[in-house]
């Protein structure tokens, strides 16, 4: 290969990146998607009031009589396990929802993991209404081993029992690994570097006990959050993603592309159009009203149901995007983006004119309020990002 064959090489992979969608379970973009999302629960709600955490035991019942005429153990047949541990698991859910065998249950979080030998155990936050009860132990099922932790029995626990990020503490302590290998650290410039592929890295270090492989197989979701949380993406002025099909003709593309282009956000600016209750509510608060249709593009008053709206966030170096999430969180019912730049009937140049012509950006208080936001939704390294950002950015 030429010189000039090589540089071709190098450049072609510039920006070639494969990545794990939030959408793959048990993925760190999935992790982080669905710990944001609790955290939204926790800003709604409060702190949860009670840690509970369900272990699977295999000396239950069922699974003695299921094998008590075979020589097999319980570690042999995981998919035995992990079906027991789903259908139990979900009987003690709708006891606690149904029964309120704690108190009326506002909110539910759980996360299932695996233990090193494999069993499955679930880790649960329940935020309760202010006149919950502690459990009666002589009624809990002596079958299911649980724990349960009351932040009002012992100041030392109110950290653990509050602090939701416990449930997905291995977004930091990341996968299970059974592999090490050795690479030749390259300093040289012109050295081409090699594509980055998120679904090799997960499949090479991805450590999956018998029982976690299982679940997989059976499609198991390791999430759940009661109510939902709408993610609500935003973007600036004819700068939304827009995507076709490989097989979409064009013809049809083009005499559709209203349709196709309208996202989550421009479609609130047209249900504001046609609702006029719509218009007493921000984006945050437009999910708890209404339900977005995907197929069809567009927002319907909802019939049953509740969901709290998450506003994807931003740093204060995206510039103009940053900007726009502020002014998001206050203005109500705009009809285009010319009205929300619009203050007291005055169109505004920017949005970051517009943030100003509030009051919102006179002093410090509003980076202050992004650390403190940070603290409750990040992790510690955006935490530092964000404070770097705010250090470095420049006066306006």
């Amino acid at each position: 290969m030429n010189l000039k064959d090589q540089g071709t090489s190098s450049v072609s992979k510039v920006g070639r990146t494969v990545i794990l969608p939030s959408s793959f379970t048990g993925g760190a973009r999935y992790m982080t998607q669905n710990y944001l999302d609790a955290m939204t629960l926790c800003k709604w709600f409060g702190y949860p009031d009670f840690f509970i955490t369900v272990t699977c035991n295999p000396k239950w019942p069922e699974v003695t009589r299921f094998l008590k005429d075979t020589a097999l153990n319980s570690e042999y047949r995981p998919n035995i396990l992990c079906r027991l541990f789903k259908i139990k698991l979900e009987a003690l859910l709708k006891d606690l929802k149904d029964k309120a065998v704690l108190g009326k249950v506002q909110a539910v979080v759980y996360t299932i993991e695996f233990q090193k030998r494999g069993l499955p155990h679930a880790h649960m936050c329940l935020f309760m209404h202010a006149n919950h009860k502690l459990p009666d132990v002589e009624h809990v099922d002596p079958f299911i081993s649980t724990e349960i932790l009351d932040k009002n029995e012992d100041p030392e626990l109110h950290y653990l029992a509050s602090s939701i990020k416990y449930l997905f503490k291995y977004i930091n302590k990341g996968p299970g690994r059974a592999t090490v290998f050795f690479s030749k650290n390259n300093t040289q410039a012109n050295v081409e570097q090699p594509e980055v592929d998120e679904i090799k890295q997960f499949y090479d270090f991805r450590y999956l006990s018998a029982s976690e492989a299982a679940s997989r197989i059976f499609g198991y979701d390791v999430h759940y959050r009661m109510p939902s949380v709408t993610r609500l993406p935003f973007h600036l002025p004819r700068q939304q993603h827009v995507v076709y099909g490989a097989d979409d003709n064009l013809d049809n593309v083009l005499e559709k592309v209203e349709s196709v282009s309208s996202s989550m956000f421009t479609g609130w600016m047209k249900c504001n159009e046609k609702y006029a209750s719509t218009r007493k509510l921000t984006y945050v608060e437009l999910p708890t009203e209404f339900v977005w249709h995907a197929q069809s593009h567009h927002w319907e008053r909802r019939k049953s149901g509740f969901s709290i709206g998450r506003i994807h966030a931003v740093f204060p170096a995206a510039g103009e995007a940053y900007f726009l999430r502020i002014l998001l969180n206050r203005v109500k019912g705009p009809q285009s983006f010319e009205e929300i730049c619009t203050v007291n009937g005055r169109l505004q140049p920017s949005f970051k004119d517009a943030c100003y012509s509030l009051g919102l950006l006179e002093d410090d208080q509003e980076y202050i309020e992004a650390i403190e936001e940070a603290s409750h939704l990040s992790l510690v390294h955006g935490v530092r990002t964000l404070f770097a950002n705010v250090v470095n950015w420049q006066p306006f």
